[in-house]
C-alpha cells in the first residue's frame, strides 16, 4: 500500500517501475495505467469540490440579490402608497385625474415619485395609460400595480400601455363571462319552469282521464 501511495504521489515511481519490470516483465504498463487512473480520479474530485463551492456561493449570491430586490420593491410600494394617500384627499379609496395632477405639484410627492424612478413630467399621460377601464378614476390596486410597472427609465409608455391593454382585455373578458353566466342561469331557470309547467299539465291530463 505504501508503494502504491508513493506511486500515486509521483515520487520515485520510475525507479519502482523499473525494479518491478525486472521481476515481472510488463509491470511498467501497470504503473502507467495506475498513475493515469488515480490522477484522473483525484482531478475529478478537485473539480467537483470547486464546482460545488462555486454553485453554493452563486446560490447564496442570488438569494441575497433577491432579498435585496424584494426589500427595494417593498420600500418602493410603500412610497407609492403614500403618494396615493396624499392624492386621495377625499379618503374615498379612489383618485381622479385632477387629484393626481394636483398631488404631482407637491414637492413631497415629486420627491417620492423621483425615488421610485417615475418621471413626473409624464404624469398626465401616465394617468391616462393606467386608467385602462376609462373610469376616470384609479383605485389603490390599479395605481400601485401601474406605478410599480412603470418604474425605471427603461419602461416606455408603449410598454406600460400594452400591459394596461392586457388588463383591460382581462377586465372586459371577465365582465362578458359574468353577463353570459347570468344569461345562462336565466335561461336554465326558464327551462326548469317550462318543464315544471309541462309536468303539471301532464298530471292534470292524467287526472282528467
Amino acid at each position: 500500500m505504501y508503494t502504491l501511495f508513493k506511486v500515486m504521489t509521483m515520487e520515485t515511481w520510475p525507479d519502482l517501475a523499473r525494479h518491478a519490470g525486472k521481476v515481472s516483465p510488463g509491470a511498467e504498463i501497470f504503473f502507467v495505467l495506475y498513475i493515469f487512473c488515480t490522477s484522473f480520479a483525484v482531478m475529478n474530485v478537485v473539480v467537483a469540490v470547486i464546482v460545488q463551492n462555486t454553485c453554493i456561493h452563486a446560490k447564496e449570491r442570488q438569494e441575497d440579490l433577491r432579498s435585496e430586490r424584494e426589500k427595494k420593491d417593498a420600500n418602493a410600494m410603500l412610497k407609492v402608497f403614500q403618494v396615493f394617500q396624499t392624492a386621495d384627499v377625499h379618503q374615498s379609496g379612489q383618485i381622479s385625474k385632477k387629484d393626481f395632477l394636483t398631488a404631482m405639484d407637491m414637492p413631497s410627492v415629486m420627491q417620492l415619485m423621483h425615488e421610485v424612478q417615475i418621471d413626473v413630467r409624464q404624469a398626465e399621460a401616465l394617468f391616462d395609460v393606467l386608467d385602462y377601464n376609462n373610469s376616470g378614476t384609479l383605485d389603490s390596486e390599479e395605481f400601485l400595480e401601474g406605478i410599480m410597472l412603470a418604474r425605471g427609465e427603461a419602461r416606455s409608455r408603449e410598454v406600460i400601455a400594452a400591459q394596461c391593454d392586457l388588463w383591460k382585455d382581462e377586465h372586459d373578458t371577465i365582465k362578458t363571462l359574468e353577463e353570459l353566466e347570468d344569461e345562462i342561469c336565466e335561461a336554465i331557470d326558464g327551462l326548469n319552469g317550462s318543464i315544471e309547467s309541462l309536468r303539471h299539465d301532464l298530471r292534470a291530463a292524467r287526472g282528467a282521464e
